[in-house]
C-alpha cells in the first residue's frame, strides 16, 4: 500500500499526462477511493452492532443502557469506524499519510467528543427522574464537563493534526489566558453562581420567584450553566443569566409552599362619618351577632367599628379556609382622604391560586355585606351614576 500512490502516479504518467498533474490526479484517485471505504465501512458495521446494542437494551432492565441508547451514544460512537478505516489506509497517501493520520486522529476524537456529551444528556436524564434533582440540578456541572472535553479535544486534535505534543499546544493556551478568561467570562461567572445558588440552597427547579428587574414572575423550569428559565404567569418564558441572580436580588416565594399557606394582607375603607358609639338600638341588634357580645360587654364606651373587628377576628379564626395556627390579625390603618382603611391579615390554608383567590373573594363578599348591620357604610367616591340620580339626593323632597 504504501507504493499505491507511485503506481497510479505512473499510470496516469504513462498516459502522456505530466507528472505534475499525474500527482494531482492519483491523490484525488485516492482520496476517493479511502472515502468510499469508510463510507461503506460505516454502513456495513453501523446496522449489526446497533443491531446487537438494541437487543442488549431489550434484555437489560437497567436505566443506563436504555438511556444511552435513545440518546444516541452507540450511534456517535459507530462514527469510529470510518475513523478507523481511514487511519489504515493512511499509508495510500504517501508523503501525505501523516497529516491523513493526523485527520484519522481527529475525526476519532470527535466521535468520542459526540458520545461523550450524548453520555452526559443521559446522565441528566437519569438523575432527573430522582426528587433530588429538583434540591440539587447538576446540569450546568455537566455543561462544564462538556465545555472541558470541548477544550480537551480541541487541544488533542489540533495535536494530531500538527503531529505535536499536547504540552505544545498547551503553552501557547497558557500565553492566551487573559483572551481566553474574556471569552469564557460568562461561563466562568456562571459556573460559580450555579455553585452558590445550589450550595445556599437559593433556588430548585419549580420555585416560584419574582425578578422585577429582568421581568421575570413565574415558575423555575430549568436551571443550565449560563441561564435560568422561567415560565411566567402568562405562559411566556422568561430567560435570565445565571450570575444575575447572585448580583441583582429576587424574591423566592418557597417557602410559602413550603407552609402550605397564602397571606391575604388587604384592606377595606370605611367611612369615617359612619364610626360611632354604640347605642341601646344598635346594641340590640349586634347581640344577634356571634362574637361581639364579649366585646360589648367589657368595654365603657364600645364603637361599631371596634365590634365589626372583634367580629372579623371572630370569623376568621372559625373559618376552616383561614389557618388558625398562624397570625390573624384585623387592624386599622392610617386615615386617609378616602377613609379609614380595615385590613384583613390572615393566611388562607392553600397555597393554590385559583383556591387562594375564591377564599379571598367570599371573605371580602362577606365583609362588605356585613358592615351595614355594624352602622358603618364602606367608603366609595362619587360616580356619574350618583349624580345622574341627584334629584333623589337634593332635589324636591330632598334634605
Amino acid at each position: 500500500m504504501n507504493g499505491l500512490l507511485a503506481k497510479i502516479t505512473d499510470f496516469f504518467a504513462g498516459s502522456g499526462i505530466s507528472e505534475g498533474a499525474a500527482v494531482v490526479l492519483a491523490s484525488i484517485v485516492i482520496a476517493i477511493a479511502a472515502a468510499l471505504c469508510c463510507i461503506i465501512a460505516y454502513f456495513v458495521s453501523k446496522k449489526p452492532l446497533l443491531g446487537l446494542i438494541s437487543a442488549a437494551v431489550g434484555k437489560s432492565r437497567g436505566k443506563w443502557l436504555s438511556r444511552l441508547y435513545e440518546r444516541g451514544v452507540f450511534d456517535r460512537l459507530v462514527l469510529l469506524v470510518p475513523a478507523l478505516a481511514l487511519y489504515f489506509l493512511s499509508p495510500a497517501f504517501g508523503p501525505a499519510a501523516a497529516f491523513v493520520r493526523g485527520a484519522a486522529g481527529c475525526a476519532a476524537i470527535l466521535a468520542l467528543l459526540f458520545a461523550f456529551g450524548r453520555m452526559l444528556d443521559a446522565a441528566n436524564d437519569i438523575y432527573s427522574t430522582y426528587e433530588m434533582s429538583r434540591l440539587r440540578p447538576i446540569k450546568g456541572y455537566l455543561q462544564v464537563l462538556k465545555i472541558l472535553s470541548y477544550i480537551i479535544a480541541a487541544v488533542l486534535g489540533v495535536s494530531a493534526l500538527l503531529d505535536k505534543s499536547p504540552g505544545w499546544i498547551l503553552g501557547g493556551i497558557g500565553a492566551a489566558t487573559a483572551v481566553l478568561m474574556l471569552i469564557f467570562q460568562n461561563t466562568i461567572l456562571g459556573f460559580v453562581a450555579s455553585i452558590q445558588l445550589t450550595e445556599n440552597d437559593m433556588l430548585h427547579i419549580g420555585d416560584w420567584i419574582e425578578m422585577p428587574s429582568r421581568g421575570a414572575d413565574g415558575f423555575v423550569i430549568d436551571i443550565s450553566l449560563h441561564t435560568v428559565k422561567v415560565q411566567n404567569w402568562d405562559k411566556s418564558i422568561t430567560t435570565v443569566p445565571t450570575y444575575a441572580l447572585m448580583s441583582e436580588s429576587f424574591r423566592n416565594w418557597r417557602g410559602m409552599w413550603e407552609t402550605g399557606a397564602r397571606r391575604i394582607k388587604r384592606a377595606i375603607n370605611i367611612d369615617i362619618r359612619s364610626v360611632r358609639f354604640v347605642d341601646e338600638d344598635l346594641a340590640d341588634e349586634l347581640f344577634k351577632l356571634p362574637y361581639v357580645e364579649g366585646y360589648l360587654e367589657s368595654e365603657q364606651q364600645p364603637t361599631n367599628l371596634g365590634a365589626l373587628r372583634t367580629y372579623l377576628a371572630g370569623y376568621l379564626k372559625d373559618s376552616p379556609d383561614i389557618r388558625g395556627d398562624m397570625l390573624i390579625k384585623v387592624r386599622l390603618l392610617e386615615p386617609t382622604e378616602y377613609g379609614i382603611p380595615l385590613e384583613i391579615y390572615a393566611f388562607a390554608a392553600t397555597t393554590q391560586f385559583d383556591k387562594y383567590e375564591d377564599i379571598q373573594s367570599k371573605l371580602f363578599e362577606h365583609i362588605i355585606a356585613v358592615i351595614p348591620r355594624f352602622g358603618l357604610r364602606v367608603y366609595q367616591s362619587i360616580s356619574g351614576s350618583d349624580l345622574a340620580g341627584g334629584e333623589n339626593l337634593f332635589g324636591k323632597g330632598g334634605k
